[in-house]
């Protein structure tokens, strides 16, 4: 059952313009859920509620299984990788 509504939100993140929210992830000011949005054709997240453009680049290469995997790189060219679990993730639309 698990598997399914991976699987489900897996092909949902996939498309362009899907907004969700993570477990754990609040917004300061209000102390709800932030959202997200899917761009670029499923390529880019971003927060909606950002006053600048916050994002990070969806590694599909690495995001089966379990974990949605993101990275960005900064200033110094670091980058950054963040892998957040499909189960905590909630789709909005």
């Amino acid at each position: 059952m698990r598997n399914t509504k991976n699987n489900l939100k897996k092909t949902a993140l996939l498309a362009d313009g899907v907004q969700f929210t993570i477990k754990g992830f609040y917004n300061h000011h209000t102390n709800e859920l932030k959202s997200f949005v899917i761009t670029c054709s499923g390529d880019i997240v971003r927060d909606i509620d950002a006053l600048f453009v916050q994002s990070m680049i969806v590694d599909r290469t690495r995001s089966n299984g379990r974990f949605l995997t993101l990275y960005s790189f900064d200033l110094m060219r670091n980058r950054t990788v963040s892998k957040i679990k499909y189960t905590d993730i909630t789709i909005l639309n």
